[in-house]
């Protein structure tokens, strides 16, 4: 995609043209509406978005002109992690057999508990984030944020970060993995 932005006064206006491989004209955009860096709410999603399709990118999160739309997969996604959290929470591995997640699921939900009997801190859906500074603030005002599907803290200090995947093929996801261990990592030592 190739941005090209015009001020004008104190309306900024943005055209972005977006180009297939072949250098064909695909679609142009125009908004009034660009939010200043310091007003993004980074996330690694968000990051993704930029790498995979600058104009997805652009078209979701700046000019929000394209419409969220929930899958089945997005759907799937959301009730495991709500399971997992609530399984990990309440330390009882509350088994659906009709949902194949579930079952997949046991396995992280028994390591957690076992590091729980060992004397690990486990909390799941952590939010947090660091400003413009790297300095760690409440979720809401990170300019850098995350938010973390199970922290888990050893008593030596160690710190474990389990992010659920609930797709068929199970890739690390190296980029959010950063971003949640930069992120705890501010918020665990602020100096």
């Amino acid at each position: 995609a190739y941005v090209s932005m015009i001020s004008s006064g104190n309306v900024d206006t943005c055209l972005v043209s977006s180009y297939n491989t072949s250098t064909q004209l695909v679609g142009t955009i125009m908004t009034d509406k660009i939010p200043t860096f310091e007003e993004l709410k980074i996330s690694p999603s968000m990051l993704k978005s930029v790498a995979e399709c600058p104009l997805k990118f652009w078209q979701s999160y700046i000019t929000r002109t394209l419409p969220y739309v929930e899958s089945a997969q997005k759907d799937r996604g959301t009730r495991l992690h709500k399971f997992m959290e609530d399984s990990i929470d309440s330390g009882v591995f509350q088994y659906d057999p009709d949902d194949k997640s579930c079952a997949s699921a046991r396995k992280f939900f028994e390591f957690v508990n076992a590091k729980k009997q060992k004397g690990w801190k486990v909390k799941t859906e952590v939010c947090c984030g660091v400003d413009m500074d790297n300095v760690p603030v409440e979720y809401a005002k990170a300019n850098l944020r995350c938010k973390i599907d199970c922290l888990m803290v050893a008593p030596n200090g160690h710190v474990l970060i389990l992010d659920w995947k609930t797709g068929k093929k199970y890739s690390v996801d190296t980029l959010q993995l950063q971003v949640n261990a930069m992120c705890i990592y501010r918020k665990l030592r602020p100096d």
